[in-house]
């Protein structure tokens, strides 16, 4: 399937997007965290804009691709996302994965699976918006892509694909949630068993302890959530401190990046030794230098939580 090219992608610096996100429903194909469960998607979108509605959802498969986690998302608690990638000559002989480049996230017949979700324009639109569609600079690009329902019928629909500027090289291993959110979403989708046991072959990795995931991640998700309050100085608060922890992340991707980057290619030569250690000292040069910011914005979001009550966890 062709690839958009770079004019097409751009015109005058602006990211064009395709003709299928002006008609009337738009078709979007899920493979990551947007298949499990369905229900999950009145999470997207603005506070109050009542989540992103849906009018079809179901499995879907789309040839000539494979299952990416090459989107560099936020270190160390989310080293990648998921993405698609076309598939490369020889990719086909290596059912597996490439060990210089990916995981093998395909079947046997060169064909990754996800959910054909049918959504209004506006709806779409909410969906696009929640991936960072608002953004000057896009995570992802929004491609034309044709999909096979299991009945047989071909339809055109948009797929999510990382941008140049955020991709790794190759396959960097998720966190062991984004993984296992993947796993049985594909299991409740329906996804045929080949698939199925493709997706179980990713890398487990825990990037961080446990006990340290909480700075990373409940501040964000309760900041998110605070966005919704009735009290407008809640909601300032909550937006500015959702920037600061963007723009403390987004610090440490440069050696977040390499050392994935050389931490996977020991992995992929059985140096597995060599890929934790390298692993730990960036882990804990990230700790180091976020737990200053992190401890009081944890204690932030506590106070915020009390002050607003239960209004803000709906």
């Amino acid at each position: 399937m062709a690839l958009p090219t770079k004019e097409a992608l751009t015109n005058g610096g602006e990211i064009q997007r395709p003709s299928l996100v002006e008609e009337e429903f738009v078709y979007n194909f899920g493979y990551g965290s947007n298949i499990y469960p369905p229900a999950k998607l009145h999470l997207r979108g603005a506070p109050g804009s009542g989540g992103v509605n849906f009018d079809e959802f179901q499995v879907a498969k789309l040839r000539g691709w494979r299952l990416a986690f090459d989107l560099a998302a936020f270190p160390p608690a989310e080293p990648s996302m998921a993405s698609i990638e076309p598939l490369q000559p020889g990719d086909l002989l290596c059912v597996g994965g490439s060990a210089q480049r990916h995981f093998g996230v395909h079947d046997s017949e060169g064909c990754m699976y996800g959910a054909l979700i049918k959504l209004r324009r506006a709806e779409y639109n909410k969906l696009w918006r929640s991936e960072g569609g608002s953004m000057k600079e896009t995570a992802y690009l929004e491609v034309e892509v044709e999909c096979e329902t299991q009945t047989g019928e071909v339809i055109r629909a948009v797929a999510f694909r990382t941008s140049e500027k955020r991709r790794y090289r190759r396959d960097v291993a998720p966190s062991l949630r984004y993984r296992t959110l993947i796993i049985e979403g594909a299991r409740s989708l329906g996804v045929p068993e080949e698939y199925q046991h493709a997706l179980e072959r990713i890398p487990k990795v825990v990037p961080i302890p446990q006990f340290l995931r909480p700075f990373f991640i409940k501040p964000m998700i309760l900041f998110f959530r605070c966005r919704r309050s009735e009290l407008k100085p809640v909601r300032d608060f909550s937006l500015r401190a959702q920037q600061v922890l963007f723009e403390l992340e987004m610090s440490f991707m440069p050696l977040a990046i390499l050392a994935e980057t050389r931490a996977s290619a020991a992995e992929s030569r059985g140096q597995k030794a060599t890929a934790s250690v390298i692993r730990a000292l960036c882990n804990t040069w990230i700790v180091i230098r976020s737990v200053p910011f992190n401890v009081p914005l944890v204690l932030a979001s506590q106070a915020v939580r009390y002050m607003d009550g239960t209004r803000i966890m709906g």
